[in-house]
């Protein structure tokens, strides 16, 4: 240092001494100097904001973190009443996440207490962000934040820091600090990417080197193997990721003997039925894989609803349970409490079942909304917030909504009011809502609606008459108006007396347990869709949609009588 012309500062200096516990109890009387200069040892030293101390516990470190986040989480409380949603997590994210996953790799391997401590400020931070109460259970929470727990974010952070120094966007000391495992005899798991794990003295040794090869030899061989971390999420970066891709395992592939492995992957079985254009030519010749890693496949319909009818005459009933086949995917989706919120005859997948009706899939849930308690009810304080997809067909309680502090969306009957409007078009007439004369659906009065459908039997047109109405209070839920249809098709008997209800439905469960599913029938969509009817069945649910097509039929006033 001298002979640089610089001069120590041991006032300003500090040094620590790490080792086991034994270890600093034996050089407990150790001084060190430099450049003949005493230094003291510390307890606690700070580097690069990391606070270290001589066993690498990180109990000073942790300790400091829990206390500033709560610190920020305080004053983010007082400043709630006042801010959106969005603004509120960017705060969050801000001040206290970024602590929380500021050089976290350092904290792999420290035990569980350790760990709890800045898992307890992550589960304040998500029930302050939602409103939760302090003995609500925590998973579901920050499953619905999309937020990993404080435990795998360190491995998250591992594993990321061992993909770089893999594939040299690393550091040379981060890259040097790991090696491929070689073997000299011939493996079956030669063809896996995994790494040495060198051997360590303690148990819970958190070292890279160590605890780096654990996580990433645990991974399946389809993310060991993958190009990129960085594909985005819209369409475009999926089709480009995509042709880079090779459809290949699941685990119950992985098990398979007899397959040929593929640089990691190997063929999922069906594989070469379902889907041979993205298989690799190693195996099939016409297949236009690049033998890489892991991609989701979805199965493939032939069709939208869109292109179904406009090419197609179905026939009256084939029509009738089409709209029925909405309704019950609707409830279905409220039920595990979903809002699809953009339901239109795009969005509608479509293939044909064994006797020629059309079986509908509802697809394109990139504007839906999930909530694990089912209640559907979206705080509307900001326009910032979206309300949904195709603005044609927002229910109206939704296109009316004004943003503000008190306000909330409820989405538990905006789905049903979609499929009345895409009724319209199942039944050959022009949606009432779309086009520049079109319908407002926030402004639109019920008497304005176009006149029944011809084509559509009158029990329908009641169904879409009543899910129209602009009133949610006095629109049928999803499950009602699918029941309406029940009855309509099947439940004739029943309508003309609804004391004998019960009766119609213990023949009806018989029919349908001695149909059964093995028979050319059981899988066809009337089937199906009267499992479904008695799988859910309400009994209060029930007699509320007969009560509701005996009004329409004009025998209202008799039952009321």
């Amino acid at each position: 240092m001298t002979t640089n012309y610089l001069q120590l500062n041991s006032s300003k200096t500090e040094a620590i001494l790490i080792g086991t516990t034994d270890q600093l109890a034996k050089a407990a009387n150790i001084s060190p100097s430099l450049d003949g200069q005493l230094i003291s040892l510390s307890s606690v030293v700070t580097i690069l904001k990391v606070r270290f101390d001589p066993t690498l516990s990180f109990q000073a470190h942790i300790k400091h973190i829990t206390k500033t986040s709560f610190f920020h989480l305080k004053n983010i409380s007082r400043l709630k009443p006042s801010l959106s949603t969005d603004d509120t997590k960017k705060l969050v994210h801000a001040l206290v996440f970024s602590r929380l996953d500021y050089c976290n790799a350092l904290l792999s391997g420290l035990p569980a207490k350790s760990i709890n401590r800045l898992q307890l400020v992550q589960n304040s931070t998500a029930r302050g962000l939602t409103g939760a109460k302090r003995s609500a259970h925590i998973t579901p929470i920050l499953a619905q934040l999309h937020w990993l727990p404080v435990h795998y974010r360190i491995q998250f952070k591992v594993l990321l820091l061992t993909y770089k120094a893999l594939n040299g966007q690393s550091p040379k000391y981060l890259c040097d600090l790991i090696r491929t495992q070689t073997s000299t005899r011939s493996l079956r798991s030669s063809h896996a990417p995994l790494l040495y794990i060198p051997r360590t003295r303690l148990r819970t040794m958190g070292a890279f080197c160590s605890f780096a090869p654990r996580l990433w030899n645990s991974l399946p061989d389809q993310l060991r193997s993958a190009p990129s971390t960085e594909a985005g999420s819209s369409s475009e970066a999926i089709l480009s990721s995509m042709s880079q891709e090779l459809v290949p395992a699941g685990r119950l592939a992985l098990k398979l003997e007899g397959e040929e492995p593929l640089d990691g992957c190997r063929c999922s079985p069906g594989a070469r039925e379902e889907y041979p254009d993205v298989l690799p030519a190693r195996l099939n010749p016409g297949g236009l894989g690049n033998n890489r890693t892991l991609f989701l496949v979805m199965k493939s319909y032939p069709e939208t609803l869109r292109q179904f009818l406009s090419g197609n005459q179905p026939s009256r009933r084939q029509r009738v349970l089409m709209l029925l086949q909405l309704l019950e995917g609707v409830q279905h989706l409220c039920s595990e409490g979903v809002a699809h919120r953009d339901l239109k005859t795009d969005n509608i997948l479509l293939e044909l079942d064994s006797a020629g009706c059309p079986r509908l899939v509802i697809s394109d849930f990139g504007c839906c909304l999930s909530q694990s308690d089912c209640s559907l009810q979206l705080p509307f304080n900001s326009m910032w917030v979206s309300r949904g997809g195709n603005a044609c067909l927002m229910a109206p309680e939704v296109s009316s909504a004004s943003p503000g502090r008190a306000s909330v969306i409820d989405y538990r009957k905006a789905d049903g009011w979609a499929v009345g409007a895409v009724a319209y078009e199942i039944f050959r007439e022009q949606n009432p809502f779309y086009g520049a004369g079109g319908l407002q659906s926030r402004s639109y009065e019920e008497t304005k609606l176009p006149p029944p459908l011809p084509t559509a039997p009158a029990d329908v047109q009641l169904v879409i008459q009543l899910l129209l109405r602009r009133s949610p209070s006095k629109r049928p839920s999803a499950r009602v108006a699918a029941n309406m249809l029940h009855l309509s098709l099947w439940g004739g008997r029943a309508l003309s007396d609804l004391r004998k209800l019960s009766d119609w439905l213990l023949c009806q469960s018989a029919v349908v347990l001695l149909a059964g599913c093995s028979g050319p029938g059981g899988c066809t969509v009337e089937a199906e869709l009267q499992r479904s009817f008695l799988s859910n069945l309400d009994l209060e649910e029930l007699r509320t949609a007969g009560g509701f097509l005996l009004y329409g039929r004009g025998g209202g006033a008799a039952a009321s009588d």
